[in-house]
């Protein structure tokens, strides 16, 4: 349970004493539980008929401890974790796939033909190796990106605080960090599947992006990618997340 979701409980309680609905015992009575309280459920307990609470709970953090160690060294002073998660590895084909698949195997398709033919043509080294970067390309878009996510993800961890909203991919040695401020998000959406994953995008979408985001295509887009902002990919529950950050967006902007 978070700062914030105890904060949002205090706030239930004294709108619901200034309507009436408690007296000053009751009130007195579950401010002293609120406070006590250690988890969500226990909340939930002092609020049960009230559904505007309810439907603000935020999504819960399952996260291995290793997970909030490495989100921890990257906060500041004063600020704290609400939200951790990881994007799904399982999951492989995109929006952008719709036209990077046919993409892969034309491209793919007629490199292997043309380098099959040079070779079998017997017409000399120079244009057998010319041939080669663009096999190896073909093969990349084929199969090779979708290692490449897939690596990626499991190293890959999705964070929001009480001021951020960040990406740690962890590397080798080090780790890299991309975050943007509760205060800059201009835009949030949200896509979402049957089986309740889904992404999330905290910034305006372009559509020049939007043929290789979360693709394995990042390695040709980096600069493009720097400037689209910050997303999480394949994650549980992307609207509990979203309206997370949006009420932690909404509270930071209020002060």
């Amino acid at each position: 349970m978070t700062e914030a979701e105890r904060e949002r409980a205090i706030r239930s309680l004294q709108e619901r004493y200034a309507r009436g609905a408690l007296t000053n015992e009751e009130f007195d009575e579950k401010l002293d539980k609120t406070f006590a309280a250690k988890s969500h459920a226990e909340l939930a307990e002092l609020l049960p008929d009230h559904a505007d609470w309810a439907d603000t709970a935020p999504p819960e953090i399952v996260a291995s401890g290793s997970d909030l160690d490495t989100v921890e060294r990257h906060l500041s002073s004063g600020e704290r974790i609400e939200w951790v998660g990881r994007p799904d590895p399982a999951k492989h084909f995109t929006r952008g796939d719709v036209f990077l698949v046919p993409f892969s195997i034309m491209w793919g398709g007629f490199s292997i033909f043309w380098e099959a033919s040079v070779i079998a043509g017997g017409a000399g080294p120079f244009f057998a190796a010319w041939g080669i970067p663009f096999v190896v390309i073909g093969l990349y878009f084929i199969f090779g990106r979708f290692i490449y996510k897939a690596r990626r993800k499991r190293r890959t961890i999705y964070a929001v605080t009480s001021r951020r909203v960040m990406t740690i991919v962890r590397g080798r040695h080090d780790q890299s960090v991309d975050a943007t401020y509760l205060h800059s998000v201009p835009n949030i959406s949200t896509s979402a599947v049957s089986n309740g994953r889904g992404s999330v995008e905290f910034g305006l979408s372009s559509p020049m992006t939007g043929w290789y985001e979360n693709s394995g295509m990042e390695l040709f887009a980096r600069g493009q990618m720097a400037s689209s902002g910050v997303s999480f990919y394949d994650i549980e529950d992307p609207r509990g997340v979203a309206d997370l950050v949006e009420r932690l967006r909404d509270e930071d902007r209020a002060r």
